[in-house]
């Protein structure tokens, strides 16, 4: 659009000062006989039409002023520039386009508080025991191999940024009946309208859940995991090892570098220090992270997509829906591949 006015208003007339983007719209707008006032979306045939209950406060704001469209997405896109590499701030940049924006680093980095508290290996005991005291524990912690004391320490640290984040998942969703319906409409896409019962449940159901607190949440894993990377690509391996927890949130694993297949169903954290994986599905869980150090992996949605490309799948559409690595269906998703020339093939 800049181009574009400079452009007009040099063939034109002679150009006045087009230090700033307001002046060279100016400038061609003025070329056409119009001004920044008179070149607006009509105000009434847009309260007309703009009916619907989840209106997108960027979509609304730039509707009454469009030329002011290449100065925000400029600020957006300084944005998420200064937040490359930090993943969280990415998030609270892309939350931040919708009616439930968060910003989880204005005061210190979410962490922050993880790091100080989980100085080595010891501190996933101690983490293990917080889960057994909120009843959490489905079976004992099993051991092979020497496990590397900085992969311990980064599975702590998630795991205790996890339970901290828990209750702001519970707020999303404080009614887990609600929030078995709701699933079960989406599932069966309630949200299109084709069925006005259905589509009017769903409606109601999705009214009902505030999903600022999840992306909240989802801030402090997502920094979390990025707090952690050095300490997995660090790990010393000696040997084979396997180091595996289980949960009512689902499995905790530590493994080694054999090259494995992983079932991604029953995953609450894993951490898997090197090998060629093969990662396939997705998390049943609220919460399910992935950290894989090095590589050439596969992450499939399907299993049968190891061998072809998304498009060749003759189920594909009855798959849309279908959970995949890294997708957070109603909850979060987090895949965090370090290193390798990896393949992600997803039908959902």
């Amino acid at each position: 659009m800049i181009t574009l006015a400079t452009l007009i208003c040099s063939s034109a007339f002679v150009a006045p000062d087009l230090s700033s983007l307001d002046n060279a719209l100016d400038a061609a707008l003025g070329a056409g006989g119009l001004t920044r006032q008179s070149a607006i979306f009509d105000p009434v045939a847009m309260a007309y039409y703009r009916s619907g209950e989840f209106q997108n406060p960027i979509i609304s704001a730039l509707a009454s002023s469009p030329w002011k469209t290449p100065q925000f997405m400029a600020v957006t896109e300084r944005d998420v520039l200064v937040a490359n590499g930090q993943p969280h701030k990415l998030l609270a940049s892309a939350s931040r386009l919708t009616s439930f924006g968060s910003r989880r680093d204005l005061l210190a980095d979410p962490s922050g508080p993880y790091l100080a508290n989980h100085k080595d290996g010891t501190a996933l005991g101690r983490v293990v025991e917080k889960y057994r005291a909120a009843g959490l524990i489905t079976a004992e912690a099993t051991s092979e191999g020497l496990v590397p004391d900085s992969a311990k320490r980064a599975m702590a640290i998630l795991l205790d940024c996890a339970l901290a984040q828990r209750p702001l998942y519970d707020a999303t969703f404080p009614d887990t009946n609600k929030l078995a319906q709701l699933k079960k409409l989406t599932q069966t896409e309630a949200f299109a309208g084709g069925d006005a019962k259905n589509y009017s449940e769903w409606l109601a159901l999705a009214k009902s859940t505030q999903m600022s607190y999840l992306v909240a949440g989802s801030q402090d894993i997502a920094a979390c995991v990025n707090a952690v990377r050095g300490m997995i690509e660090d790990s010393e391996l000696i040997g084979n090892f396997r180091w595996k927890l289980s949960t009512k949130w689902g499995d905790v694993v530590i493994q080694d570098s054999q090259s494995q297949t992983v079932n991604l169903s029953n995953v609450f954290m894993l951490i898997d220090v090197g090998g060629s994986d093969t990662y396939v599905g997705g998390s049943n869980s609220w919460c399910s992270v992935v950290i894989d150090a090095k590589g050439n992996d596969f992450y499939l949605s399907d299993a049968g997509y190891k061998g072809k490309a998304v498009r060749l799948g003759s189920s594909r559409a009855n798959q849309r829906l279908d959970s995949g690595p890294g997708r957070g269906y109603f909850g979060i998703g987090i895949i965090a591949d370090l290193a390798g020339d990896d393949v992600y093939r997803s039908a959902g």
